[in-house]
C-alpha cells in the first residue's frame, strides 16, 4: 500500500501545488521525484528540476547500448536509470524538467500547460503520437510516465540550451556490434528553444511557468530521499538492470588484434570467448577465466588483456 504524504493545505489556483529544486544532483532529483510520487495526497503537483551533466536512461535500457561510456567520464558527466520507460535523453543545465504528479490518466493539461507557457514567448509547438514535443518536426520535449494505485507520473524534458556537440559524442554507443535483447532508444532530429527566442533561458522559463499558473510552493523533503538517492547511484540500479545482451569487442594491442565475445546478463559477464591472431603463446583460458563473473566494462577488459600480454 503507498503511503499518503499529507501536504499543507491552502487554497490555491486549480488546487494545485509545486516544488522547484534547488540542487542539480540528477540522482537526488530523480529520488525526490519518486518520493513525491510515492507520498501522493491528493493534490496535483509540479515539480520543476535542473540537472548537471548526465544521461538518463529509461527503466528497461541497456546501459551499455544507449551511451558511449568513455566519452561519458572524458565529459565528467554521470549515468542515471530512471524509474520510467522511454529513451535515452542527454542533460546538462540547459534542460529543464518537470514532473506531473495526479489522478488523471493523460499527460493531455501539463502538455497544454507547456505549450502554453511557450505560446507566451511566441512559440508554437505541437504533439505528436508519442507526447514529444516539436517544432518543424524537431524534437525539443520527450515524455514518459509512471503509475500505481491510480496516481499517475508524467514527466518530460525541454531542451532550452543543451549542449548538442555533447549529446551527440555521448549518445553514440562505442559498441558497435552489440545485439541486444532491451528496448531501443527511438532517435529523433531535435533542437534547442532558445534558437527561437534568445530571451528563453531555463530560469526564465520557471518563472514564466509559475506566473502563468501559479501556486503554492512545498517544502524540500528530507532525509527519506537521501536514502533513495544512494539506491539510485548504486552499480546494481545503473548497470545490473540492464537486459540480457551479446557484444563483440576489438582490441588492436601491440600490432595483434584480440577478439572478446561476451554474453552479458544483468551487466555481469556470464559467458566469454577470447580469441587473437598474436603470434606468441597466450593463455586465452586463464584470461577468459578472469573476465567470467567481472562487471562488463570495456576498459578493464582492455587493461586485463594487456597485463596478460605485457
Amino acid at each position: 500500500m503507498k503511503q499518503r504524504w499529507a501536504l499543507e493545505s491552502a487554497h490555491c489556483i486549480s488546487n494545485m501545488k509545486h516544488m522547484v529544486s534547488p540542487v542539480h544532483d540528477p540522482y537526488l532529483n530523480i529520488a525526490v521525484e519518486r518520493y513525491l510520487f510515492d507520498h501522493y495526497s491528493g493534490e496535483e503537483l509540479v515539480f520543476l528540476w535542473v540537472n548537471n551533466p548526465c544521461v538518463v536512461i529509461g527503466r528497461n535500457q541497456n546501459a551499455w547500448l544507449e551511451v558511449d561510456h568513455v566519452a561519458l567520464k572524458e565529459e565528467q558527466a554521470v549515468l542515471c536509470r530512471r524509474y520510467t520507460g522511454g529513451g535515452a535523453v542527454w542533460q546538462d543545465r540547459g534542460n529543464l524538467n518537470y514532473t506531473w504528479i495526479t489522478e488523471e490518466n493523460s499527460p493531455e493539461r501539463i502538455i497544454r500547460m507547456i505549450q502554453d507557457t511557450l505560446q507566451s514567448y511566441g512559440i508554437p509547438a505541437l504533439r505528436n503520437e508519442r507526447n514529444d514535443l516539436l517544432i518543424g518536426g524537431r524534437k525539443f520535449s520527450g515524455t514518459a510516465s509512471l503509475m500505481d494505485e491510480g496516481v499517475h507520473l508524467y514527466h518530460g524534458t525541454l531542451m532550452i540550451d543543451v549542449d548538442l556537440n555533447r549529446l551527440e559524442r555521448v549518445l553514440t554507443p562505442s559498441v558497435l556490434k552489440m545485439q541486444s535483447h532491451g528496448i531501443d532508444s527511438v532517435r529523433s532530429r531535435v533542437m534547442n528553444l532558445n534558437t527561437l527566442s534568445r530571451e528563453l533561458t531555463v530560469e526564465g522559463m520557471i518563472q514564466r511557468f509559475l506566473q502563468l499558473f501559479p501556486s503554492e510552493e512545498i517544502p524540500w523533503p528530507g532525509e527519506e530521499a537521501q536514502v533513495l538517492r544512494s539506491v539510485l547511484a548504486s552499480e546494481k540500479w545503473l548497470l545490473e538492470q540492464s537486459p540480457k545482451f551479446d557484444v563483440l569487442l576489438e582490441y588492436r594491442i601491440h600490432g595483434s588484434l584480440y577478439r572478446v565475445s561476451a554474453d552479458v546478463h544483468s551487466g555481469r559477464i556470464e559467458q566469454v570467448s577470447v580469441s587473437t591472431d598474436d603470434l606468441r603463446p597466450v593463455d586465452t583460458s586463464a584470461l577468459e577465466e578472469q573476465l567470467t563473473g567481472m562487471l562488463f566494462d570495456e576498459d578493464t577488459i582492455r587493461r586485463k588483456i594487456k597485463e596478460t600480454v605485457h
